[in-house]
């Protein structure tokens, strides 16, 4: 009667595990955002850019995704990929260009830039900052800073 009894305990953690699994699956939008900026927070950056991309394939026109593609951007940014970065915030500035992270997007795209030694593209992104989002201090005001370290012509 023991063994049958083991059996059954071996059993059960791998059900509960697969009960588990089943109810968090359906997952919502910002369940899966918060995730991913947790994993990235953590310095888990596969697991960041995974959830980013994720939530972007699955929730392209959601609120969120311009922020998620500006963190999918500081995923590799973070890992000094700043050619996969500079791709990432391109696209969130082209695709969300009124989302709340579009400034930082075209600012980041030029930080990018710049240490990928492409200088003149960044100051042109640096420029554009102020140009397009005029309402975005905090940006506009790195964007400054940023032009006048790399030597861009005011």
């Amino acid at each position: 009667q023991d063994p049958g009894d083991d059996a059954f305990i071996e059993q059960a953690p791998a059900e509960s595990t697969a009960i588990e699994t089943v109810s968090l699956s359906p997952e919502n939008p910002e369940s899966l955002y918060e995730r991913s900026n947790e994993s990235l927070l953590r310095r888990q950056f596969g697991d960041a850019e995974a959830g980013f991309r994720t939530f972007l394939d699955k929730y392209p026109d959601h609120g969120l995704a311009g922020s998620a593609q500006y963190w999918l951007g500081e995923t590799y940014y973070a890992q000094s990929d700043y050619r996969q970065a500079a791709q990432a915030f391109l696209q969130g500035y082209k695709k969300y260009p009124k989302s709340r992270r579009a400034a930082d997007s075209l600012l980041k795209l030029g930080i990018s830039l710049n240490r990928m030694g492409q200088t003149e593209q960044a100051c042109t992104a640096y420029g554009a900052v102020s140009a397009e989002y005029p309402k975005a201090v905090e940006a506009r005001k790195r964007a400054q800073a940023e032009a006048k370290r790399a030597g861009c012509q005011a």
